[in-house]
């Protein structure tokens, strides 16, 4: 209510804003707090800001406002918004002031596919507040997106190959997902993942990365192009190279060229 703001110091009470509030906008003194409140929850909750909202969360007029308020059009600031709320009744051990369950999901339901960058932290917040129905679904959606953004690797020239699957990226951002709810044991990302193949240089890049968990990611790539391209590897390029001890055995008598290479090299020096 900014409009009062130059009276503050004369009438800080509800009282007094209630019916100054019911001149100003010309509406009746019982419903112009709620309306007024409304409006202001709604644009701060826009913007990500909890000043209001902190002053609510408990009261029984909160469901109310937030009711209306809850029409937002930015679902991540609204969430990480009620994230923050939420952060500091934990830390007070004061569960009553909580956002309820069901405007969580209700921003669940607005919020649109993340077609840059996923998961962001907002999405994360919405699996962990939701219920446990609501969340598995939404999990379903947030890893189609990683898919579909874990296309397109950029290669050295600089020209991204939408045709090429970035397994270290894919890596990445499941592994953000997966740290973001581990709390949550009935979301487990690893369950929902599918085969997919990549080029033997972001394998290697992956399975380095990954290590030991690799073919928990169902990422792979024909064997015997990873050993071609790694026979092709210049001696230099081999002294950071640990991929094969993540390799089970019988993956790596498959790696004749690549080892015949490497002795050759050794015995060149």
């Amino acid at each position: 209510m900014s409009f009062l703001e130059p009276l503050a110091y004369k009438y800080r009470n509800e009282k007094t804003q209630k019916y100054l509030s019911a001149l100003y906008y010309q509406l009746p003194p019982e419903e112009v707090l709620d309306i007024v409140y409304t409006d202001q929850l709604r644009r701060e909750l826009e913007k990500g800001e909890t000043t209001l909202l902190k002053s609510l969360v408990g009261q029984l007029i909160l469901p109310g406002l937030l009711e209306n308020a809850i029409a937002v059009t930015n679902i991540e600031n609204t969430a990480l918004a009620f994230t923050q709320v939420e952060a500091e009744a934990k830390e007070k051990e004061e569960q009553d002031k909580s956002i309820p369950i069901n405007f969580w999901e209700q921003l669940l339901m607005k919020a649109e596919e993340e077609e840059e960058e996923c998961p962001k932290q907002y999405q994360i917040e919405l699996l962990k507040h939701t219920s446990e129905e609501r969340a598995k679904r939404y999990l379903r959606d947030v890893i189609t997106s990683i898919y579909s953004q874990s296309y397109g690797y950029i290669s050295k020239s600089g020209a991204p190959d939408p045709k090429i699957f970035d397994a270290p990226k894919f890596h990445n951002k499941i592994t953000r997902l997966q740290e973001g709810i581990e709390e949550h044991p009935y979301l487990n990302p690893i369950e929902l993942l599918h085969e997919v193949v990549t080029t033997p240089e972001r394998f290697v890049s992956f399975v380095q990365q990954a290590q030991e968990k690799y073919e928990d990611y169902k990422v792979s790539c024909p064997i015997e192009e990873v050993d071609t391209y790694l026979s092709e590897m210049a001696i230099e390029e081999l002294k950071d190279l640990h991929f094969t001890r993540y390799l089970s055995g019988k993956e790596k008598v498959k790696l004749r060229s690549f080892f015949e290479t490497l002795r050759d090299q050794i015995k060149g020096f």
